[in-house]
């Protein structure tokens, strides 16, 4: 449909691997994502942002934890 048309037309290619597709639907990123400024960069409150990423996406999987460089142990 239409992004294959733009995908011919612009000579994009994908990388090789599995078929992905989207665990969910727009509704439900406008309904997690109310509230966030997405109007200029740099809005967004990162670490809220990246727990609602990593919920949408990886579902129900724990969030990975801190990792702190060898030397700062």
């Amino acid at each position: 449909m239409l992004l294959e048309a733009l995908v011919g037309c612009a000579g994009v290619t994908f990388a090789a691997g599995p078929a992905i597709t989207p665990t969910h639907d727009a509704a439900y990123w406008d309904r997690v994502t109310a509230g966030f400024d997405f109007s200029i960069a740099d809005q967004v409150p990162t670490a809220r942002f990246n727990r609602v990423l990593w919920a949408g996406l990886m579902g129900n999987a724990p969030y990975p934890a801190v990792r702190r460089p060898f030397f700062a142990r």
